[in-house]
């Protein structure tokens, strides 16, 4: 699966200078509690479950597109 999300990661890196209208790029450090981190994770992983409800229901299939969220501390 790693690898499956790296593959994926590089696609949408490859594609960052050429973004058109439709597409949507979005990378922000941050310094936040660890309690925002967590309702932030929850909010991330709320929109995931909508997000694939939608997708799950959409017809006819017309374009292909990938979603890549990384939410990680350091």
């Amino acid at each position: 699966m790693t690898r499956h999300h790296a593959n994926w990661r590089l696609k949408a890196l490859g594609r960052h200078e050429h973004l058109s209208e439709r597409e949507l790029a979005y990378t922000v450090p941050v310094s936040i509690s660890k309690a925002d981190q967590k309702v932030l994770r929850e909010m991330l992983i709320q929109t995931i479950v909508k997000f694939q409800e939608t997708v799950t229901a959409s017809e006819p299939s017309e374009i292909l597109a990938c979603l890549n969220i990384d939410w990680i501390e350091f």
